[in-house]
């Protein structure tokens, strides 16, 4: 009876857990537009198909919860979509705010000082009429300076988060890079 309620829980924690996760496990495929030809990353969310196209010349790796792209010609930049599956739907409410100001502060490198809020930005994309926020940070890390930026997007079953950290000096180009390749995300 035991080993039987321990099944019963457990799958219902899977069944919890899986609902509105999305699998960033990328299939490749290619779309032409007059002429020129774009890859398209195939997503799967519960069902539906989510399609994206990585900024050009980037490369990628990963899959399942998170995957992550690199910049061509850049050491110490990359961008990261990851997700995580939402108990509740979730606003973007003063409440939410700060605990999302806090998280971005949170997630920079261990040993990293001089952490500070740069900037912050209600709807930077408008992702499939879903609203977002984005939090932008610095810090210093081994003599370096770097920012961070997260885009936080809530669908009513999943947060996404669009991360992008850089030098300094190289922030700039790679952020609107990966910023732009944001709006091809579509559910199909």
């Amino acid at each position: 009876m035991k080993l039987f309620a321990l099944v019963s829980l457990t799958s219902l924690v899977l069944s919890i857990t899986a609902r509105g996760a999305i699998d960033l496990t990328p299939i490749t495929s290619e779309r032409v537009l007059s002429g020129v030809t774009f890859t398209e990353l195939n997503f799967s969310d519960d069902g539906r198909r989510i399609t994206y196209e990585a900024p050009r010349g980037w490369t990628s790796s990963g899959g399942g919860p998170s995957i992550r792209f690199f910049p061509p010609k850049l050491v110490q930049a990359s961008a990261t979509i990851e997700q995580t599956p939402l108990q509740e739907p979730q606003v973007f409410d003063e409440e939410t705010l700060e605990r999302l100001r806090f998280r971005t502060l949170a997630s920079i490198p261990h040993g990293s000082t001089n952490a500070s809020l740069i900037s912050e930005q209600p709807n930077p994309v408008v992702v499939n009429n879903h609203p977002t926020y984005e939090v932008i940070v610095s810090y210093e890390l081994c003599g370096e300076q770097f920012m961070l930026s997260v885009i936080y997007l809530n669908t009513p079953t999943t947060e996404v988060r669009f991360r992008t950290i850089a030098r300094k000096e190289d922030f700039d180009g790679v952020h609107s890079s990966f910023r732009g390749s944001i709006y091809s995300w579509q559910w199909r």
